[in-house]
């Protein structure tokens, strides 16, 4: 009888290999805040030390559903084996969400984002907190071919008393990983672990320390959630800001911009908040993502034209049209190739604005018609949400799933509507 065997490499191409970016990686992460029924997702990266650090105020995680479901691959946790959706638990003070996280490669797509991860979480179960949950994981070894599945360990530690771990608990999590390469390196002569060891010595994160510095969202006490604290941090991170900086452009922050719907279609409060805070320097800080850097609802109102309804399953729209300050109300549109067949993506409701490309011909002052432009040159496109969060890839202008500019440049006489739009379902 023979066994199928895993190689360590598997966890490396299910999760980092499968991410399209950086900015992509971080939103599975609010996708996994999200799950957790958090409030807030933040992520504080530090130019000087190449630090990221993710933090959520979610329900967190025991010991047991940490080893048993974030350290399994094709866990359970989202999806029971029957095909029924998996308990998940939720405070009786918040509706239910959607999962949005089922896929499941958020954590591995982590390490896109460095090479080392100190994890820590700590669990709220019916008001009761339990111990803190410490890991240290450096995914390099996922990259070692020879390696299977077995062959690597992750150390777990609990912090008792509502306390963060200090340097000294970090250096002592990171030692029993150093623990594991020496013998790996023993067992494994042909393969060069010097930059694993190297990366090792030179880890130096105190959450303690950076609680203090970072305030706000914390696992000390009587508060619950997950947080990473990665490094060194993807060196294309730095690159990517400063180059959005440099052009004038929001290629990075732009796949984080929006994540969860607070400007089209609901006006109720979106159920998580997100941040990217920007440390350029010890004292210079930037919140690349903040409510202001997206389409604001003020914005939405003001452009010269705009649309507001819903398609049903037969591809009919039903709703508002503005053109200028003229209005047609429950303006009806068929789509006659229907044929009475319901549509394949079902319905879904709709929203976008229009500005006009010369200010001459809007109706906005030159000064806020040069703003909204910008803002349209930068991060203008077709969003997607479901279930109030944003869907990627959609939004990018070369993301032309619509056919959008094909069908402008056939008819570039009447197809002009495409700087900002949105469809919501």
């Amino acid at each position: 009888m023979a066994k199928f065997k895993t190689r360590a490499r598997a966890v490396d191409m299910l999760g980092r290999q499968q991410i399209a970016g950086v900015s992509t990686a971080i939103s599975e992460l609010f996708k996994n805040a999200h799950d957790a029924y958090a409030d807030h997702a933040e992520v504080d990266y530090f130019r000087a030390d190449n630090l990221l650090v993710i933090r959520d105020d979610g329900v967190g995680m025991t010991r047991e559903e940490f080893e048993d479901r974030w350290l399994v691959i094709g866990t359970e946790s989202k999806f029971a084996a029957e095909g029924k959706n998996a308990q998940t638990y939720r405070p009786q003070e918040k509706l239910e969400r959607v999962l949005t996280g089922e896929k499941g490669i958020g954590r591995l797509a982590i390490a896109l984002l460095g090479r080392q991860a100190l994890v820590l979480s700590r669990a709220k179960r019916d008001r009761k907190l339990h111990d803190l949950v410490m890991c240290f994981i450096h995914w390099g070894l996922f990259e070692i071919p020879a390696l299977n599945l077995e062959d690597i360990t992750i150390p777990v530690q609990t912090i008792p008393g509502g306390q963060l771990p200090n340097i000294q608990s970090v250096v002592k999590v990171v030692s029993e990983c150093r623990r594991l390469v020496e013998r790996l390196k023993f067992k494994h002569k042909n393969y060069d672990f010097r930059q694993i060891l190297s990366d090792l010595n030179d880890f130096q994160v105190d959450p303690e320390n950076l609680q203090q510095f970072l305030g706000g969202l914390s696992l000390q006490h009587s508060g619950s959630g997950t947080h990473f604290y990665i490094a060194p941090a993807n060196d294309t991170i730095a690159a990517d800001i400063e180059a959005d900086r440099r052009n004038q452009k929001r290629d990075f922050t732009k796949f984080l911009l929006g994540f969860c719907n607070s400007t089209f279609i609901d006006t109720t409060s979106p159920p998580i908040a997100t941040a990217f805070r920007y440390h350029s320097s010890d004292v210079e800080e930037d919140d690349l993502i903040g409510p202001s850097e997206f389409f604001t609802a003020e914005e939405l109102a003001s452009t010269d034209h705009r649309i507001c309804g819903a398609i049903d399953e037969y591809g009919q729209f039903q709703g508002t049209v503005r053109v200028y300050d003229k209005e047609y109300a429950d303006h009806v549109i068929s789509w006659k190739d229907s044929e009475g067949k319901p549509t394949a993506c079902g319905p879904f409701a709709l929203e976008f604005g229009y500005l006009q490309g010369s200010q001459r011909e809007s109706r906005l002052a030159p000064d806020d018609w040069a703003r909204l432009a910008r803002k349209l040159d930068s991060i203008g496109g077709l969003y997607v949400y479901r279930d109030r969060i944003r869907i990627l890839p959609y939004g990018n202008s070369d993301v032309d799933w619509l056919d959008v500019e094909l069908r402008r440049t056939k008819g570039a006489g009447h197809y002009f509507f495409w700087l900002f739009s949105l469809a919501s379902g």
